[in-house]
């Protein structure tokens, strides 16, 4: 996989998780309700936002693509 594949791969995987409707449970009066949202990355809490960039972070391409032309 080339860098530029892997990283247009993730920009539309970030794209996409950034446009998912995002399931919230919240309790009211002892009931439980469930609502969907739809929710930006400028949205996403920084943990959560973390956890994107680490996951699927250019380096991590970069290095793929590195060990596999050795």
């Amino acid at each position: 996989m080339t860098n530029v594949t892997c990283i247009a791969l993730t920009m539309v995987f970030v794209a996409t998780f950034a446009t998912l409707p995002f399931s919230q449970i919240a309790i009211v009066n002892g009931s439980i309700r469930a609502t969907v949202q739809t929710h930006t990355l400028a949205a996403y809490p920084p943990v959560l936002l973390d956890l994107i960039v680490s996951n699927v972070s250019f380096s991590n391409c970069l290095n793929m693509s590195d060990s596999v032309e050795d």
